[in-house]
């Protein structure tokens, strides 16, 4: 995998390691931070275009990850901070590895942890009864989604 390729995963990665950390001390992803990624994914996929990747794979890569990202923040599955943070994320990597192959390595991954932080709520007694907002933040489950789906994704891959 070349270079220009990891810089837009790590920042990906770095971008969801802040978002998990403010969203844990606050419950918000600051909409700076999510804006910035977002930006940042447009822009890379823009350069790439230039550079000879498909226009169509970038459109396709836009539109997945907004519908996802809509249809799970509409739903109330999660909130605008998460469903911003995850759309920057799905942007800034969608050009190091297949577009639809990420997509659903990554809903697969955030699926799997969030149903695991859900059972361990249920059995957890001193957190049964809560009725705040305790435990909803969902930036460190994006994280952990996103380090799982690249490692599958690479591994699935070639590690090319």
């Amino acid at each position: 995998m070349a270079l220009t390729e990891l810089l837009p995963i790590a920042a990906a990665g770095i971008l969801l390691a802040v978002a998990a950390c403010i969203d844990v001390r606050s419950g918000r992803i600051p909409n700076w931070l999510t804006l910035l990624s977002i930006l940042a994914g447009m822009a890379i996929l823009s350069v790439k275009c230039i550079y000879g990747y498909p226009v169509w794979t970038a459109a396709l890569t836009a539109g997945v990850s907004l519908a996802l990202t809509y249809l799970l923040w509409f739903t109330g599955s999660w909130g605008g901070g998460d469903a911003k943070a995850c759309l920057g994320a799905l942007l800034l990597v969608s050009p190091a590895f297949p577009v639809l192959l990420f997509i659903i390595a990554f809903s697969s991954g955030l699926a799997l942890i969030v149903a695991v932080r859900w059972m361990y709520r249920l059995t957890d007694s001193k957190n049964r009864h809560r009725h705040d907002s305790g435990g909803r933040q969902l930036g460190p489950s994006l994280l952990a989604a996103f380090i799982l789906s690249a490692g599958a994704c690479s591994v699935l891959s070639g590690g090319s």
